[in-house]
């Protein structure tokens, strides 16, 4: 998300409440009192400041002023500024002209190292803000990732429901054929019982072949009648037996074809 912009009337707003704390107003002490911005743009906006008629009133030269630079850089102030003051001493017995060129030298070395700061400052306030962009994409990528477990977790356990589904309906299935299979068996059994029902026909057929013409005739054609019948009957049972056998091997069949 990008930060909004310094304005001019950002900067003035917080130099006139750093005045009413008694302070003069800087670059770092403006930064500390919005909590944002560009260093190089607030000192842009506090040099307009220092030229208004607000600024003129308050006189900030007379104000105290609390500067705090990074420490690496503090360091090499305090350093340059002990070289400064040596070569100061050094001077105090030259004239006056001397010793304000010396002393104007050191206001525009502070003045470097006050701008290499602020130039110091900025980058660091730019990869803060590069970094706080990093961690937000990172934080929705581990959303993401974490979102796409969940959704794997949800469909493994769909496909663990269906698969038990799936065998609940082969082992109904496998159950079905098994008892068409028996009931093949027990219409076989039948038929053979047939079978040997038309055998002892065929032997009471026998029996009456004494028996008069007619009565012999009547015999055959009822015990033929008779045994066309079950034999029917038993046909139709056996390949009903078969068709059921079938369709209970198709499912299956199907089943396992599905579940490969």
């Amino acid at each position: 998300m990008t930060k909004k912009m310094i304005t001019e009337k950002d900067v003035f707003e917080a130099a006139a409440e750093i005045v009413a704390r008694g302070e003069a107003p800087s670059t770092l002490s403006i930064h500390k009192t919005l909590g944002r911005g560009s260093y190089s743009t607030i000192q842009k906006h506090l040099k307009l400041w220092e030229k208004s008629e607000d600024a003129r009133e308050v006189r900030p030269d007379e104000l105290p002023a609390t500067v705090v630079l990074p420490e690496a850089l503090a360091e090499d102030v305090v350093i340059l500024g002990k070289k400064l003051w040596k070569s100061a001493n050094a001077l105090a017995e030259a004239n006056l002209e001397q010793e304000r060129q010396a002393l104007n030298a050191l206001k525009e070395n502070l003045e470097t190292s006050t701008h290499e700061a602020i130039d110091y400052a900025d980058q660091c306030s730019q990869r803060t803000d590069v970094a706080e962009e990093e961690l937000k994409q990172t934080k929705a990528t581990i959303v993401k990732i974490q979102a796409d477990a969940d959704q794997k977790d949800s469909l493994i356990a769909q496909l663990k429901n269906d698969l038990e589904h799936s065998n609940r309906d082969i082992s109904n299935i496998r159950n079905e054929r098994d008892s068409a299979i028996e009931k093949a068996h027990s219409f076989e059994i039948s038929l053979k019982l047939a079978e040997q029902a038309k055998d002892s026909a065929e032997k009471s057929l026998i029996k009456f072949e004494k028996k008069s013409e007619k009565d012999l005739a009547d015999t055959i054609e009822a015990a033929r009648k008779s045994q066309e019948s079950m034999v029917a009957n038993l046909t139709k049972v056996h390949e009903n037996a078969l068709k059921s056998i079938e369709k209970a091997n198709n499912k299956t069949e199907k089943k396992s074809q599905k579940m490969a």
